[in-house]
């Protein structure tokens, strides 16, 4: 078994090392700035093939939910007559440490095998989290269960994957 790492995004290492007391001695604590974190968001981006994925998630969301444990959250805009409606969700973190290769490689062959789908997009975030994002354009009328088809959808398509992801997490 491998030591834990906990990575700590844009920290000062000082503010919170009497919170680390309760760690056990073999966890390594890696701070890393904004740049060191940019710099290995492209190195991971140019490194694949270039079939991965920067995600941004949107920055506000008018309902969130949950699916078998997930958090997701949908923003919805109107478009003329339409609604977008945009789904997300966080899967989890990609490891990004030495030990962790093989999930990593794993990992991102799984987000890879993802570019073809439709509707949905998997990716990662600057912070190196993995999402899960799908896009609907609804048409009128837009009654109050008018998010139900396109969830549906969403999850029909995603589900596989989303489940292939949590395994190897």
């Amino acid at each position: 078994m491998e030591d834990p790492v906990l990575i700590l995004f844009g920290l000062f290492p000082g503010f919170l090392m009497t919170a680390f007391d309760s760690l056990p001695s073999s966890t390594s604590v890696l701070f890393l700035n904004e740049a060191d974190v940019a710099a290995r968001f492209q190195s991971l981006i140019a490194d694949t093939d270039t079939f991965m994925r920067g995600l941004k998630a949107p920055q506000t969301s008018n309902l969130a939910f949950q699916v078998d444990g997930i958090p997701f959250e949908s923003h919805y805009v109107p478009e003329g007559p339409y609604l977008r409606l945009v789904i997300w969700g966080p899967l989890g973190v990609l490891p990004y440490t030495v030990s962790s290769s093989e999930k990593r490689r794993a990992l991102i062959t799984i987000l890879e095998g993802s570019r073809r789908l439709p509707h949905i997009k998997f990716g990662i975030d600057r912070t190196l989290r993995i999402l899960v994002s799908g896009e609907f354009l609804i048409p009128p009328p837009h009654g109050p269960t008018f998010i139900f088809a396109p969830l549906i959808a969403f999850l029909q398509e995603a589900q596989p994957y989303i489940r292939l992801i949590g395994e190897t997490l």
